[in-house]
């Protein structure tokens, strides 16, 4: 068999995670081509799942068997990133069938153990891994399958919303990006951010901050300034009342804030005035949007006009 065949044959069997057979043939290589980068890593990362596949199939199918494979995808990814490997073929076949599994035993654990078997926490590794494999209808069917653990969740909510935004529903998306972000801003998972204007926003505020928990609170307040964040959802009076509430005891414990945490709470003040301001709907509106914008004067005198302009 020459070299050319030789190698698709081992990708064929990494991608249908015939591992010892992989590592077999990518031994094989190496032999022909020690230098080979593409070859070393193939050889590596069929070994690392051929060692590990007997353990995954004497693991109970379902939620345990889900568990187990996302813990060795964490080790996996960090020891592959340490050996400085390429992410070429041989990487993506591997990750795509063991995604695939991944996801297939979720299906399992939905289907005979129920969706409270499944922890927010773990459909969320499960969804960021595939966003990061660039599979968002993989992604779209799992958040969807699990969507009664979103209201634990606003990592999951995150995740929804990007993949709303990549399936073409792209003022859906930033809706529910803009209610992710003012439910939790450090949830966000930037690495799995492909959104263009979030992404845009993103490589922007890294030259401005160095500390990736300041960039998330920022993040927001770029994304009203610049008017990606126009609309909000309808939202209730308690709902109004709550953010209202929360916005006078931030404002009247502002003075006693410090260094980051003067700038965290800055930034959730906006993210709350630019809430108020836009939740037109409500009866209360005239008297919260007043409230609002002389706090949000307060807090960045230009950030209203800008947000008019655009």
């Amino acid at each position: 068999m020459d070299q050319d065949r030789k190698y698709e044959e081992a990708i064929k069997h990494l991608s249908e995670g015939e591992f010892e057979l992989s590592r077999n043939l990518f031994d094989s290589l190496l032999e022909e081509d020690p230098e080979n980068p593409e070859f070393a890593s193939g050889f590596y990362i069929s070994s690392f799942w051929d060692h590990r596949i007997d353990r995954i199939h004497l693991t109970k199918e379902g939620r345990e068997r889900t568990g187990l494979l996302l813990e060795f995808l964490k080790d996996f990814d960090s020891i592959y990133k340490s050996k400085s490997f390429p992410k070429e073929l041989s990487y993506h076949s591997a990750m795509s069938s063991i995604l695939q599994e991944t996801t297939d035993q979720v299906r399992i654990a939905l289907r005979k153990e129920g969706i409270q078997s499944l922890s927010p926490g773990l459909i969320a590794e499960l969804a960021y891994r595939l966003l990061l494999a660039e599979d968002t209808d993989l992604a779209s069917e799992v958040l969807r399958d699990s969507s009664g653990l979103e209201r634990f969740s606003p990592e999951l909510l995150f995740f929804r919303a990007e993949c709303t935004y990549l399936s073409g529903q792209h003022s859906q998306g930033l809706l529910l990006y803009r209610e992710a972000f003012l439910k939790e801003p450090s949830a966000v998972r930037l690495e799995s951010v492909r959104s263009e204007p979030i992404f845009s926003a993103i490589q922007i505020l890294k030259e401005e901050f160095k500390e990736e928990g300041e960039l998330k609170e920022a993040l927001p307040v770029l994304l009203l300034e610049r008017g990606v964040f126009k609309e909000i959802r309808k939202m209730s009076d308690k709902e109004l009342e709550a953010y209202r509430s929360e916005l006078f005891r931030l404002r009247d414990s502002l003075g006693l804030r410090k260094g980051g945490t003067e700038f965290k709470v800055k930034c959730r003040m906006i993210q709350l005035c630019c809430a108020l301001l836009d939740s037109r709907t409500s009866i209360l509106y005239g008297e919260v949007a007043q409230e609002a914008k002389r706090i949000l004067d307060s807090l960045d005198p230009n950030l209203y006009h800008k947000r008019l302009k655009v």
